[in-house]
């Protein structure tokens, strides 16, 4: 049985002639039409295609902006919700939506638990 992610395989899927062509594994196909539901089938396919011809340092370039974005926007969020906290709280706030517990006590010694995230 071959675990992959939280999908159990119980058996090795068979692949067709434009599967093996394309390089795809149906798995692969299902979760990228997934992904991208909601878009326009020609412009999943120009979105995919750019992500392909994308270098790993442009790819790690895309994820950290999308990482800081999300994180200011958690941010944001935390100084509407604890106006009165100061700005170590807040990034506290934001490091404890990140980190567990035990690494927030020993690093930043701040129990998420008894101050609330």
């Amino acid at each position: 049985m071959k675990e992959c992610g939280t999908l159990v395989m119980d058996k090795p899927v068979m692949k067709s002639r434009q599967d093996m062509q394309s390089g795809l594994s149906p798995l692969t196909k299902k979760k990228q039409h997934a992904y991208l539901s909601d878009t326009d089938p020609q412009m999943r396919e120009f979105l995919i295609e750019g992500y392909r011809r994308m270098t790993p340092r442009q790819k790690l370039r895309q994820v950290d902006k999308l990482t800081k974005t999300v994180q200011i926007m958690a941010l944001a969020r935390i100084r509407k919700q604890y106006p009165h906290c100061t700005e170590r709280e807040h990034r506290l706030r934001l490091a404890a939506l990140w980190l567990d517990r035990e690494t927030m006590l020993r690093v930043f010694n701040w129990d998420p638990e008894k101050e609330g995230r």
